[in-house]
């Protein structure tokens, strides 16, 4: 928890950076660019990496006693990403004018075209780190999560240092995911065993079955944190964006740190279920929720009282309006954040399409919220949007638990 506390706070420290930096360079209208971009990079990268990411978590925590199994189990899935990765990439520049159509954006298609390399990379790094989870190796796995956001701001500015025209600051995640991988590569390669037999045949169809079942749902869970960015900026301007982004950036920082409990928890959920049952899975699902709630209000608080302290930065006059779309993000995030380090548990219990339902729910409830408030209430519309669906996701979380699992959260 430690190690990967602080890796969050590189995280948060990094994100806060470099929303400041663009917006105090570039203006609004580039960071509302640069948000779109990374929206949609987001968005990509789950279609990349296609929920083969998820099943390795799942069979790494299961097996994690067994190192032929390991191996052999995560070598056939970084082959099948490679694949998988390499069609996407491939089909995103083919159909690289999209992005300007339905944007009406040429800056979120120049930086898109700039990523893709990074989106090809992200998929095999994103591979690596699962398999570092399921092991339980977090120090690792905090250590180069920790790395990729200095990568990306030490990126940021060298290329502010050159001089580089603002739709092309996007070239940031391409070179920092390929740095990333090759400090990466050592460590990778003691747990690669490429043999083509039945065994990895199978696994190649085991992640594949899994991958496919995981895929939309945790595409969904990406794609929500992301939607009221992309909805306002395909109803409003690049301006409001950069706008809303900036609070809404930092509001994903803070609940970066419940992603940091829940990765922790994964593994745990699985190794529980399988040695003690379901009835010592629900346990610590119970004391983790009244833990995390006790944990983080106050820290919520103290972060929506202190948000005002970046007026001192000296940014743009149309930030101020930020602090209330900040709050409104927080409260939602609040309200549901001891529910928030199981989201992932059918996953981890082996539904991976039970998973995939509950984040449909969540994701489309977001989506027509957003299309709701967002023409209503401007600029606020998507924070109030994006906080009810949180809070609902609970209730989905719970009904849904106790439907298929007979598990009472």
């Amino acid at each position: 928890i430690i190690w990967n506390t602080g890796s969050f706070v590189i995280m948060a420290v990094v994100g806060l950076l470099l929303n400041i930096i663009i917006a105090k360079k570039y203006g609004a209208d580039t960071l509302g660019v640069f948000s779109q971009v990374y929206a949609i990079y987001l968005l990509l990268s789950q279609l990349s990496v296609s929920g083969i990411h998820l099943s390795i978590l799942k069979i790494t925590a299961q097996y994690a006693g067994e190192l032929e199994s390991v191996k052999e189990s995560f070598s056939s899935a970084l082959l099948l990403v490679f694949f998988t990765a390499g069609l996407t990439t491939i089909l995103i520049y083919l159909v690289k004018d999209i992005f300007d159509q339905i944007l009406s954006s040429s800056g979120v298609s120049i930086g898109m075209m700039l990523a893709l390399p990074g989106l090809f990379l992200f998929s095999l790094n994103k591979t690596f780190l699962a398999l570092l989870n399921g092991l339980r190796h977090m120090k690792a796995y905090a250590v180069f999560q920790g790395l990729r956001s200095l990568l990306i701001l030490t990126s940021l500015l060298v290329a502010i240092s050159f001089h580089i025209a603002s739709p092309n600051i996007p070239v940031i995640f391409s070179v920092s995911e390929g740095m990333l991988f090759l400090l990466q590569l050592p460590l990778l390669v003691r747990w690669l065993s490429f043999r083509f037999s039945k065994s990895n045949i199978k696994w190649i169809k085991v992640h594949w079955a899994f991958g496919t079942k995981a895929m939309l749902g945790n595409l969904l869970l990406d794609v929500n944190s992301r939607v009221d960015v992309l909805l306002l900026g395909f109803l409003s301007s690049d301006i409001l964006v950069g706008v809303y982004s900036f609070a809404s950036m930092l509001a994903d920082g803070f609940s970066q740190l419940l992603v940091v409990v829940r990765t922790i928890v994964n593994p745990i959920m699985t190794q529980a279920l399988h040695e003690n049952g379901k009835l010592a899975l629900q346990s610590i699902m119970q004391r983790g929720k009244k833990i995390t709630y006790l944990f983080f209000i106050p820290i919520g608080a103290f972060a929506i009282l202190g948000y005002p302290i970046l007026n001192l930065l000296g940014l743009d006059p149309a930030f101020n309006q930020s602090w209330l779309v900040f709050s409104i993000l927080i409260l939602g995030v609040l309200l549901s954040s001891g529910y928030m380090p199981f989201q992932m548990v059918f996953n981890q219990t082996g539904h991976p399409w039970h998973q995939t339902v509950f984040l449909t729910l969540f994701f489309f409830t977001n989506v027509i919220l957003n299309l709701i408030f967002i023409p209503i209430f401007g600029i606020n519309g998507p924070a109030i949007a994006t906080s009810l669906a949180f809070i609902l996701q609970v209730f989905y979380l719970k009904k849904l638990l106790l439907l298929w699992d007979d598990i009472k959260l």
